[in-house]
């Protein structure tokens, strides 16, 4: 019997031991994290990240407008292209109401 609790005992140490090394190892990810996401270096890939979106967005409405006949430089284009950006910038306001963002 007293094999028995002193084996239970030792299981759950080392359960408890197993859970406060992930525990420890979640907060130094976290903290590591939060340093990166502050860091100049966050922000510039952040910045990075918007460049691109905005390259991707600007090519998908010159595509979108050439597709329905609407040729690069012509008064139809630029007509286009601004009601898109309407659109999109519609649907960011519904998306950042919707998620309660700024």
């Amino acid at each position: 019997m007293m094999h028995r609790k002193l084996v239970a005992i030792s299981f759950v140490n080392w359960l408890l031991d197993g859970l406060f090394a992930a525990l420890w190892t979640c907060v130094i990810a976290m903290v590591v994290f939060a340093t990166y996401i502050l860091s100049p270096f966050g922000a510039r890939d952040r910045e990075a990240a918007r460049e691109l979106m905005s390259a991707e967005v600007t090519m998908e409405s010159r595509a979108f407008c050439e597709k329905f006949g609407m040729p690069i430089g012509s008064e139809q284009h630029l007509r286009c292209v601004l009601e898109l950006e309407k659109i999109r910038a519609n649907e960011d306001q519904r998306t950042g109401a919707l998620l309660d963002l700024p």
